[in-house]
C-alpha cells in the first residue's frame, strides 16, 4: 500500500507539474507580439467583421472588409474590394460570405477559446455556423452556398451567383465536419449524403462532375470532370459521415470513388491524371499532389480500416516526388519541380509555355513550389515517413525562402499562411525547431506587409487595404496562430492545416 501511495504521489506531482508548465507557456504566449497580432485581428472581426448590412444583420462574418472604412467594400470603383464582377469568384464577391474562405478564421476562434478562456471567440464561432445552416442553405435543394461559384449575399439576405456560373462545387480544403456537426446534424449530413452524391454522373463507377446546380438535379448521365481536389472532398466527408453513423454505405462509396481515381493511375509512373476529361494523361496542376493528404485523411478517420489509404497516400506522394523533382533547372540551375507531367512516361510536358513550377509566383493554371510542399508536410505530419521529410526539405530548398522573401514585394495571404502551417506542421512532427526558425522570417514579413489596423489582409498588389477570405487572410491568421503556439511549446494546441492545395487557383 506503501508503494501504491508513492506511486500515487509521483503520479499527481507530474501532472502537476506538467499542468504548471503549461500555463508558464500559456502565459509567455499571451506576452508575444505574434500571438497578440492575431488575437487583435479575431477583436477587429468580431468588432467589424460581422453582417450588420442589409434588412437582416446577422453572426454570419464577411468575406471582405475594408480595413481603413472598417466596412465591406463598396465594389465602386474607388473602393472595389477584391474581385468585384469576376465571374469565376461569384461566390466571394466584396458583398458575400462563404463558408470555404472561413475555415481559417474558425479554427482561430475555436482556438483562441481554448488558450485565453475567453468564451466570446468561440461563442462567435458557434452562432456563424449555427446561422449558415439553419438560415442560408438553399431553400430548393438544402446545398450549402460555398465554393467558388456561388455564396451568400449578406447586403440582400439571399444566396448569390454569377451571371455566367450557377455551380456548386467544393474542392482542396479540410473540411472541419465536426465542427457543422456540432450545430446541425442533419444539415450536415445533408450535404454530404445527398449534395455531394448528386455530383455523380454515374453512380456505377462515381465519375462525376465538380460543379452541380444549386437547385438540386443531380448529375446523372451529364459529361464527367473528376477532378482530384474534389475527388478527395467527396471520399473524406463519407468517411466522416461513416465514422459517425456507423453506416457502411459511406464507406463503400469512399472506397469506389478512391477506386476511380486509383483506375486512372499509370501502372509505369504511379501518377494520376488531374482529371479524364480537358487534360487525358497529364498532370497538370500541382494540386494534384494533394490526392496524397486526402488518402491520408481518409485513413485516419478509419483507423485500422484505412491501411490501404494510408499506404497509397505514401505511394502517390514518393512517386510525385520521383517524376516532379529535379535537382537541377535548366534555366537557374538550382532545384525545382515540373511545371506538368506525362502521366505515362513520366516526362515533363509544356503547358502554356511553362516548364517549371516557380517559388512562389501564381498565375492562372500554374501553381508554385509551396503547394508540393503543403503536400508533402500533411503527408509526413500524418505518418513521420522520413521519406516525406526528405521530400518537405527538397522543396523547402527550392523554394528559396529567404531570398523569395526578399524578392517579392507582394506574397498572397494563402501561399504564405501554406507555407508556415506546412513548416510548423514539420516541426511538430519532427521535433526539430528549425523548421520554426526557417518560418521566422516568413511570419516577419506578413505580421509587417499582411497586416493592417488589426487585421490581415490578402497580400495581392494593390489590395493591400482588403481583408479577403478567399485570397487567405483568415487562414493565414491561422498560420501564424499556429507559429506562436509552436513556438512556445503548446504543439497539441496548434490548429489543424485545412487548405490543401497550399496556395490560389480557380
Amino acid at each position: 500500500m506503501r508503494f501504491i501511495s508513492a506511486v500515487a504521489c509521483l503520479y499527481a506531482l507530474a501532472v502537476s507539474s506538467a499542468v504548471a508548465g503549461q500555463e508558464e507557456d500559456r502565459a509567455a504566449l499571451r506576452n508575444d507580439p505574434v500571438f497578440q497580432a492575431v488575437q487583435q485581428f479575431a477583436d477587429t472581426m468580431l468588432a467589424h467583421g460581422r453582417d450588420v448590412y442589409g434588412e437582416k444583420h446577422s453572426p454570419l462574418f464577411v468575406s471582405q472588409l475594408n480595413v481603413v472604412t472598417q466596412r465591406i467594400p463598396e465594389a465602386t470603383e474607388t473602393d472595389p474590394g477584391v474581385w468585384n464582377g469576376h465571374f469565376e469568384v461569384a461566390g466571394h464577391q466584396p458583398y458575400c460570405q462563404n463558408l470555404i474562405g472561413d475555415l481559417g478564421i474558425l479554427d482561430v476562434l475555436k482556438t483562441m477559446t481554448r488558450v485565453t478562456d475567453d468564451p466570446r471567440y468561440d461563442a462567435a464561432r458557434r452562432d456563424y455556423l449555427t446561422y449558415l445552416l439553419q438560415s442560408c442553405r438553399d431553400p430548393r435543394s438544402g446545398y450549402i452556398p460555398w465554393g467558388e461559384h456561388v455564396g451568400y449575399d449578406i447586403v440582400h439576405d439571399t444566396i448569390h451567383v454569377g451571371e455566367k456560373k450557377y455551380w456548386h462545387e467544393v474542392k482542396a480544403y479540410n473540411i472541419p465536419w465536426d465542427q457543422l456537426w456540432e450545430v446541425n446534424p442533419e444539415a450536415t449530413r445533408h450535404e454530404i449524403e445527398v449534395t455531394f452524391f448528386n455530383h455523380l454522373c454515374d453512380e456505377e463507377t462515381f465519375a462525376f462532375n465538380r460543379h452541380a446546380t444549386m437547385d438540386g438535379k443531380t448529375n446523372r448521365g451529364t459529361e464527367p470532370c473528376s477532378l482530384l481536389s474534389s475527388a478527395g472532398v467527396y471520399m473524406d466527408a463519407w468517411c466522416w459521415l461513416y465514422r459517425k453513423t456507423g453506416d457502411a454505405t459511406f464507406l463503400a462509396w469512399a472506397q469506389k470513388m478512391n477506386a476511380l481515381v486509383a483506375k486512372r493511375r499509370s501502372a509505369e509512373t504511379g501518377l494520376i491524371p488531374t482529371d479524364e476529361v480537358t487534360r487525358t494523361g497529364l498532370m497538370v496542376y500541382a494540386e494534384a499532389a494533394s490526392f496524397a493528404p486526402y488518402l491520408l485523411i481518409a485513413a485516419d478517420l478509419l483507423g485500422l480500416e484505412g491501411d490501404d489509404f494510408r499506404k497509397e497516400g505514401i505511394e502517390y506522394l514518393l512517386a510525385y516526388q520521383k517524376w516532379a523533382y529535379t535537382p537541377k533547372r535548366d534555366d537557374t540551375g538550382g532545384p525545382g519541380y515540373y511545371d506538368a507531367l506525362d502521366t505515362q512516361t513520366g516526362k515533363p510536358a509544356d503547358v502554356g509555355g511553362k516548364r517549371y513550377l516557380e517559388p512562389w509566383q501564381w498565375t492562372d493554371n500554374h501553381e508554385h513550389v509551396g503547394v508540393i510542399l503543403a503536400s508533402a508536410a500533411f503527408g509526413y505530419g500524418a505518418t513521420g515517413d522520413d521519406r516525406l521529410r526528405v521530400m518537405c526539405d527538397s522543396a523547402i530548398e527550392a523554394m528559396r525562402i529567404p531570398q523569395s522573401i526578399a524578392e517579392n514585394k507582394t506574397m498572397l495571404s494563402c501561399d504564405a499562411g501554406g507555407v508556415i502551417m506546412s513548416l510548423v506542421t514539420i516541426a511538430r512532427r519532427s521535433g526539430d525547431t528549425r523548421y520554426l526558425e526557417t518560418a521566422r522570417p516568413l511570419v516577419e514579413y506578413v505580421l509587417k506587409q499582411n497586416y493592417k489596423n488589426g487585421c490581415f489582409t490578402s497580400g495581392m498588389e494593390g489590395k493591400g487595404d482588403y481583408y479577403c477570405a478567399r485570397a487567405g487572410s483568415g487562414y493565414l491568421a491561422s498560420s501564424v496562430l499556429a507559429y506562436a503556439l509552436a513556438s512556445h511549446g503548446l504543439m497539441d494546441e496548434v490548429p489543424p492545416v485545412r487548405d490543401l492545395q497550399g496556395g490560389l487557383r480557380f
